[in-house]
C-alpha cells in the first residue's frame, strides 16, 4: 500500500516521517536553529508555540509554508525536551493531539480522508 501525502498534509501533520524529510531536503540542521534570519525565525516561532500551549492551551494553526511548519514543530519538541518538564511535555502532547483530531474530523466530514492504493 502506498499513501500519497501533499504539502497540505505535511503542514497539518508535521510529525509524519515524510514531513521530517522536508527539513533534510532543505538542508536544515540543529546548528541552524537560532542562527541567521531563518534560524532565528524558527526559534522564535517555536518558542511562541510552546508558550501558546502553556498559556492558552491551544496549538496554533499551521503556517502556509510546509518546510517552516515542520521546522517549528520539531524545534518546539526540542525546546520542550530541553526544559525537561514532564507536565509541560504531556500538556503539549495533549493540546497537539487535540489539534490533529480536529483536522482528522474535518477531513472525515469532507470525505477527503482516503488512502490510495
Amino acid at each position: 500500500m502506498h499513501i500519497i501525502f501533499t504539502e497540505e498534509d505535511y503542514k497539518k501533520y508535521p510529525f509524519l516521517p515524510e514531513a521530517i524529510r522536508l527539513i533534510e531536503k532543505a538542508g536544515l540542521t540543529l546548528d541552524d536553529i537560532g542562527e541567521g534570519e531563518i534560524g532565528l525565525k524558527i526559534l522564535e516561532s517555536a518558542k511562541k508555540r510552546v508558550l501558546d500551549v502553556i498559556v492558552n492551551r491551544e496549538y496554533p494553526d499551521p503556517v502556509d509554508d510546509a518546510d517552516l511548519e515542520v521546522a517549528y514543530f520539531v524545534s518546539s519538541l526540542i525546546i520542550i525536551s530541553e526544559i525537561g518538564d514532564n507536565f509541560l511535555a504531556e500538556r503539549y502532547a495533549t493540546v497537539f493531539s487535540k489539534k490533529i483530531g480536529k483536522f482528522l474530523e474535518q477531513e472525515l466530514r469532507r470525505g477527503s480522508l482516503s488512502i490510495r492504493v
